[in-house]
């Protein structure tokens, strides 16, 4: 449900960047997934590669508002470290939707830029007896377009991505001894720091 009304959000915004040069940059890239310490056990999302869409409006030379959305299709594992808990696996999904502002330097062909996001982070167990996780989440980075002519460039971005906040339960209801209805489930918390490099094409529209 909530999927739906973020994606939902996600395109009632687009025609906002419809009414002037706006910039499109579909985007593949590889994502660090990350690992947690539990008191019961570790947690670590594996790396895998990530795919993605950026739309960017311009506010003034320079410096533009940037939508963007990115998903990482991958697999997670659990191993306890006491008793009471079971090691386990299962495949993930891992998505981010980000509002921010991009700052970019100079005017020749090779554009570097700086961005600071902020949104929510989810990841999405594909079991039955895990619950999704919902996270608000920073994203910063910068990276580097070079632009081939007026319309189009290759764009280069590193980004990190933080927090993804894990507390008792949540994404942990189905480890526990017994599974969710045994009441036995993580119940510290911490928080996961995530990174990504990835390649695309920036392309203007509206002029």
């Amino acid at each position: 449900m909530m999927n739906r009304i973020l994606f939902f959000g996600f395109f009632c915004l687009l025609p906002l960047f419809s009414f002037a040069q706006v910039e499109i940059s579909p985007m593949v890239g590889y994502q660090l997934g990350g690992s947690i310490d539990f008191w019961e056990g570790k947690f670590k999302i594996n790396d895998q590669v990530n795919y993605g869409l950026q739309l960017a409006y311009p506010i003034r030379e320079g410096m533009a508002v940037e939508l963007s959305y990115t998903r990482m299709d991958t697999d997670a594992e659990f191993r306890a470290y006491r008793g009471g808990f079971e090691d386990r696996s299962f495949d993930l999904a891992v998505q981010y939707i980000q509002l921010g502002a991009v700052r970019s330097f100079g005017q020749g062909p090779a554009e570097p830029f700086v961005l600071l996001n902020a949104g929510a982070g989810w990841a999405s167990p594909k079991v039955n007896d895990i619950d999704d996780e919902w996270r608000f989440s920073v994203m910063f980075g910068g990276g580097l377009k070079y632009w081939f002519n007026d319309q189009m460039a290759l764009k280069f971005q590193a980004r990190m991505m933080m927090p993804l906040y894990f507390a008792g339960g949540g994404i942990y209801g189905g480890i526990g001894t017994g599974g969710p209805s045994a009441g036995v489930s993580v119940g510290s918390t911490a928080i996961m720091v995530q990174g990504d490099f990835s390649l695309g094409l920036s392309i203007r529209l509206g002029q």
